[in-house]
């Protein structure tokens, strides 16, 4: 129970955080089962985000942020967000202000995305005297093949270079259909890399989809083996039940947890929510413990950030009924044409049975933003188009480091289609001689409803 209870507080701290403006926290890595949990319910959360693309959307440039003074029963700004945006509707840049005394303090430049949006890199500068000076960059990479998470590091801006400060790093051993069989962590100390911890996956037959694992940490320059995963279900893709068994250190011994995960979305508050229940085993029967329930928005407002968890709560199971153990929920504002312009943290007391303030986020000076999906930036960025004019040969250009694969039609100003090539890997040339001169349009989709339209000119 004891093992239980600092998993859910993990994973609730590591998530409330956001909400309450401060850096969320990671949680213990032997908590490994728990931890892909939470992230199969954000997952889930963003392939929701990521299907709705949308012509234009609403965005907030302002963000102003306070604690409630519950003294003096008041609101207190602490700090004030300048945000500008790309073209996929992510923060291009960030300007932080200290309040009250509304001095710049610091920023987060040149922060770029991949082609599923996910944060590659930012830098963070501070203000020192009337100049913006390096301080940190934040790297992240993905693995080209399962977009699983490769590197995460921090960067120190040291005598006018970036020197490595620390981070962790994962190495992926696949199989048969590009299947993980293992993946080992390292963490960045004392300007070297060291093991962290190793999972080792089992699998059914060909299945893809592991069915189990191993999770060891490296102890004393020898791997241990610290918790074991089994009987894995899925449902759509998403893992849905797992058992666990971890070693208890006080109790010397092997204990049993199971976990089940449920999804579920309210169109009418534009919300996703995914519970989570654990439970301990008692003799041959499961019996409930613990229940998470964490609820996220889908309205697509990419300016709220780390402040899209609408609700988190934790319950024990007391044997008749669930009681609330931790409860961070969010009170929302949203305009005549429903963009969230403001959220109030509320948290649960336990003594009072009421929830009282803690942070509010005001979100103001809102622009429309027409925005192309992540994949046309991509597929932009990859394609050359040469020469343009042409006399007769087009040579096209995929950089299948980011499009594999891609099909091309040509078109003249009245929309007839007058050349057609089903597949382009790598180069291709196009011989146009045939045409007459004039003006047209090339267009050329690629995987996940990804196209792009370039205009040429045949001489």
């Amino acid at each position: 129970m004891k093992r239980i209870l600092i998993t859910f507080s993990g994973a609730f701290l590591a998530l409330s955080a956001t909400l309450c403006a401060a850096q969320p926290t990671m949680a213990p890595s032997t908590e490994k089962l728990q931890a892909k949990f939470v992230q199969a319910a954000m997952a889930h959360k963003a392939e929701q985000l990521a299907n709705k693309r949308l012509a234009s959307m609403r965005v907030a440039q302002q963000e102003t942020q306070s604690f409630w003074d519950a003294d003096e029963e008041e609101w207190v700004p602490t700090v004030h967000y300048t945000y500008t945006y790309n073209t996929q509707g992510f923060w291009e840049t960030v300007t932080e202000r200290a309040l009250p005394e509304n001095e710049l303090t610091k920023r987060s430049i040149d922060i770029t995305y991949d082609g599923q949006g996910q944060e590659l890199q930012r830098i963070n500068q501070v203000r020192t005297g009337t100049a913006w000076v390096n301080h940190t960059r934040e790297r992240t990479e993905y693995d080209a093949i399962n977009n699983m998470l490769k590197l995460m590091v921090t960067d120190q801006w040291v005598a006018n270079t970036w020197q490595l400060q620390g981070g962790s790093r994962h190495t992926y051993t696949t199989g048969a259909g590009n299947r993980i069989e293992q993946s080992l962590t390292e963490e960045y100390e004392n300007g070297a890399w060291v093991n962290d911890s190793k999972i080792v996956y089992t699998f059914s037959g060909s299945g893809t989809m592991p069915v189990g694992s191993t999770t060891s940490e490296w102890q004393n320059g020898a791997w241990v083996e610290t918790s074991r995963t089994s009987q894995i279900v899925y449902e759509n893709g998403q893992m849905v039940s797992a058992v666990e068994e971890y070693y208890d250190d006080e109790e010397e011994e092997w204990m049993s947890s199971k976990s089940t995960i449920t999804f579920s979305a309210d169109a009418t508050k534009q919300t996703a929510t995914t519970v989570i229940t654990q439970a301990m085993q008692l003799g041959q029967d499961w019996f409930p413990v613990l229940r998470l329930t964490l609820t996220t928005f889908t309205s697509g407002e990419t300016y709220l950030g780390p402040q899209n968890i609408s609700e988190i709560k934790t319950e024990v199971n007391m044997g008749t009924s669930w009681a609330i153990f931790t409860h961070l929920t969010t009170e929302i504002t949203r305009d005549n044409d429903g963009h969230i312009t403001q959220l109030i943290a509320k948290n649960y007391d336990e003594e009072t049975e009421e929830y009282v303030n803690l942070s509010r986020f005001v979100y103001s000076d809102f622009i429309t933003l027409n925005t192309t999906s992540a994949e046309n930036e991509v597929l932009a960025a990859a394609l050359q188009l040469y020469p343009n004019p042409t006399q007769g040969n087009l040579k096209i250009a995929l950089d299948p480091t980011k499009v594999k694969d891609a099909s091309l039609s040509i078109h003249n100003l009245t929309g007839q289609k007058v050349y057609e090539l089903a597949s382009v890997r790598g180069e291709a040339l196009v011989d146009l001689g045939q045409l007459p001169s004039g003006i047209y349009m090339v267009r050329v989709a690629g995987a996940n409803n990804a196209a792009i339209t370039r205009k040429i000119v045949k001489q």
